[in-house]
C-alpha cells in the first residue's frame, strides 16, 4: 500500500504529504459550504447572481460535496479527516502501523457511522435536505433492523467503538482516566459536588424506603396479632 508508505526522500514525502493535506482541506470546505440549491448530479439549479455555484470550491465542491453526502451523510467528513492524517503522516515520514487493520478498522467506521446516524432519533438532516446517514446508513439501519430489532443499536455502537480501537489509540481505560480526570466531566462534577449530592440523596431514598417497609409490616403484624418479620 504505497500511498500508506512513505519513501526514503523526505523532500518526496513533504510534497506527498501537502498534496493529501491540500486535498483534505479542499473536501473539507466543500462539505462544509454545501447548499442544497447548487446544482448537482440530481438536482437542476440556475447560478445565483451570476455565480457559477455557492459552494466555496465552486462546481466542483458542489457535485463532490453533494455527492459525498448522498451517500455518507455527516460521515462525509470522515474522508477529509483521513486524507489530512495521512498527508501528516507523510510529511513528517511516519509509517502508518497495522496498514491492513487500519485500513478495515476505517471501512467499518464509514460503515457503522452512518447507520448510527440514521438509527438515533432527532439526528438532523444535512442543511435539511439530505438523511444524516446517508444512502450507507439508510441501507445499514435496515439491515440491522431486520436482524436484530431493537438490538441494532447494541451492534451499531458495538461496530462504531470497534472502528475506534482499530483506526485510533482509543481505549476504554483511557477514557475512563480522562473523564474522571479533573478536566473530564467526571472529575468536573466531583469539584462541585454534584456526585457526593446524588449519591446522598440516593442513600436517603434508601433509607426512607426501607423505613416504610418496616412501617408496612408492622401495620400487617398489628392486624394478624403476629409478631413482625425483620
Amino acid at each position: 500500500m504505497r500511498f500508506l508508505t512513505p519513501t526514503g526522500n523526505k523532500r518526496l514525502n513533504e510534497l506527498v504529504g501537502f498534496l493529501w493535506i491540500t486535498l483534505a482541506v479542499l473536501i473539507a470546505l466543500g462539505l462544509i459550504s454545501y447548499s442544497p440549491r447548487d446544482a448537482s448530479f440530481n438536482v437542476s439549479a440556475a447560478a445565483p447572481d451570476g455565480s457559477p455555484a455557492r459552494n466555496w470550491i465552486g462546481p466542483v465542491g458542489a457535485y463532490g460535496s453533494d455527492l459525498l453526502f448522498q451517500i455518507f451523510g455527516f460521515a462525509a467528513f470522515l474522508l477529509p479527516m483521513a486524507m489530512a492524517v495521512i498527508g501528516w503522516r507523510w510529511c513528517r515520514s511516519r509509517v502508518i502501523d497495522s496498514q491492513i487493520v487500519t485500513l478495515i478498522g476505517y471501512g467499518l467506521l464509514l460503515l457503522s457511522l452512518p447507520a448510527l446516524l440514521s438509527l438515533l432519533p432527532y439526528v438532523p438532516e444535512v442543511r435539511g435536505a439530505i438523511p444524516a446517514g446517508g444512502i450507507v446508513g439508510a441501507l445499514a439501519s435496515s439491515g440491522l433492523r431486520a436482524s436484530f430489532n431493537w438490538g441494532a443499536y447494541v451492534v451499531a455502537f458495538a461496530l462504531f467503538f470497534t472502528a475506534l480501537f482499530m483506526t485510533t489509540s482509543f481505549s476504554f481505560s483511557s477514557a475512563h482516566a480522562w473523564a474522571s480526570g479533573p478536566k473530564g466531566p467526571i472529575g468536573a462534577a466531583g469539584k462541585l459536588g454534584i456526585l457526593q449530592k446524588a449519591q446522598a440523596r440516593w442513600h436517603a431514598w434508601r433509607e426512607e424506603r426501607e423505613q416504610q417497609r418496616l412501617r408496612r409490616r408492622v401495620e400487617e403484624s398489628r392486624l394478624t396479632g403476629r409478631r413482625p418479620v425483620p
